[in-house]
């Protein structure tokens, strides 16, 4: 959004601010940069508000009820699920090697255990995921996970959803 913000004032004709030479800058090109860096910024908190404010798997159901494949929800889900693994299987390793007084070194030595540091977490998280789903087999899976209860709509939903609305009009006027 930074990159229009600094050539649309420049590349959109219209009242003249500044000039200097070839390049000159223009009234309606400012405000068109600012709009859509406004836009921008408003429709990232908005993303953000949504994504903080209820679990994540809330969220990816809310997705696939609006129309997200099947798979690529499932995805997502074993993703985040397993980002946090990874993350601990890491700073156990990370314990482990400093326990044995490893420094991570620009040296060829340092590297090369890094390396196998590496290798390791990977050959661990694909034996994990093989034990998952053999677990999730014996277990009666087969492609669809269950989405857990059925959300309604309560009057507090239609509320912040025309709030939500009303922010956006407010902001389309500006």
């Amino acid at each position: 959004l930074l990159p229009l913000l600094v050539i649309l004032p420049f590349t959109v004709e219209g009242q003249t601010l500044f000039s200097y030479h070839s390049l000159t800058l223009s009234l309606q090109g400012l405000q068109l940069g600012l709009l859509f860096m406004v836009r921008g910024i408003a429709a990232t908190l908005l993303a953000l508000i949504i994504a903080g404010t209820a679990p994540f798997n809330v969220n990816i159901n809310a997705l696939k009820s609006l129309g997200m494949p099947g798979p690529l929800t499932q995805i997502f889900l074993f993703a985040y699920r397993y980002i946090f693994l990874l993350n601990e299987d890491l700073q156990t390793m990370r314990r482990s090697l400093t326990s044995k007084g490893f420094e991570i070194r620009s040296s060829a030595k340092s590297t090369r255990i890094m390396a196998m540091a590496v290798a390791m977490l990977l050959i661990r998280s694909y034996e994990r995921s093989e034990d998952v789903f053999n677990a999730m087999l014996s277990r009666g899976y087969q492609g669809i996970l269950p989405t857990g209860r059925k959300m309604m709509i309560e009057g507090s939903d239609l509320f912040k959803g025309f709030s939500v609305l009303a922010a956006a009009l407010f902001i389309q006027l500006i």
